[in-house]
């Protein structure tokens, strides 16, 4: 009951941010607002489930979204109040819908995240095996090693075991968080349209891509025993993602300079709040 209780305020709070990215009256300032007070109220309730597994970082992130979207929600109030647009604000509300609301569904439907796992690891088996000459498979597979896809009540476990390499493909492994991440940050741009169209065409194929590049390695060098999987996931895969998706982010300011003043614009807030609270 709780877990429901949380997916509606993330989603509703996911609805409000779209309806007042696109919403062109007065009045959108104030969807933005609650739906932010609703994001900073979810956020933190997902500490304690990092901090169960060491992962301190998350953990702090999700602590840091009460101050910093209750900090978005009051700029939007202002907004209002003052009749302004600020591109910024307008921008991340439009890329935390983009790219949040899709993911909800993806990651709260079974089918939808089971087939989008049963494609990528597919191919990242079928690249691995293109490597090495070898002939592995997957299987699907729930948390527990069922052989199921789909479970309703365990959305979040479902994935593909790889018997061969004792490795397991969830959602996560397919790379859709940083590639709608990608998408929304694009989209919600001020960009023209025909930049955004050449930056998604860059980005998501080679997110995608360098991601199957990313498991068949995982496989390859946990299999051959090159590296432990620690150290061949977290430390190798994750590294070499990151440098990537940096890589791309500067192409992606050279295709669309306005992208990079979007998100610059939210480090000026507070000059904005002193220059707007002298007026109001």
């Amino acid at each position: 009951m709780l877990r429901l209780a949380l997916d509606f305020i993330l989603l509703f709070g996911l609805i409000l941010e779209g309806i007042g990215f696109y919403y062109g009256k007065k009045e959108r300032h104030l969807f933005r607002s609650s739906g932010w007070i609703l994001l900073g109220i979810y956020w933190p309730t997902q500490a304690p489930d990092f901090l169960g597994v060491g992962d301190f970082t998350n953990a702090f992130f999700c602590l840091m979204a009460l101050p910093f979207f209750f900090y978005l929600a009051y700029h939007e109030i202002i907004s209002y109040r003052a009749g302004e647009e600020h591109r910024g604000l307008k921008f991340i509300a439009g890329a935390a819908f983009l790219a949040g609301f899709p993911y909800f569904l993806i990651d709260r439907i079974p089918i939808l995240a089971g087939s989008l796992i049963s494609v990528v690891a597919g191919q990242s088996i079928w690249l691995f095996n293109l490597m090495t000459g070898n002939s592995f498979t997957v299987m699907p597979v729930d948390y527990f090693g069922n052989s199921l896809w789909y479970k309703t009540d365990m959305v979040n476990e479902i994935g593909a075991l790889v018997p061969q390499a004792n490795i397991r493909i969830v959602l996560a492994c397919t790379a859709i968080q940083s590639i709608l991440i990608a998408f929304g940050i694009i989209v919600a741009s001020s960009s023209d349209w025909r930049k955004k169209e050449k930056a998604l065409l860059l980005n998501i194929p080679v997110i995608y891509f360098l991601n199957l590049i990313r498991n068949a390695g995982v496989i390859y060098l946990t299999y051959y025993h090159i590296t432990d999987f620690e150290t061949a996931h977290n430390a190798i895969g994750k590294g070499g993602s990151l440098i990537a998706l940096i890589i791309l982010l500067f192409i992606t300011f050279e295709i669309m300079p306005e992208l990079y003043d979007d998100i610059a614009s939210l480090a000026h807030l507070h000059e904005r709040f002193n220059r707007l609270k002298r007026s109001l």
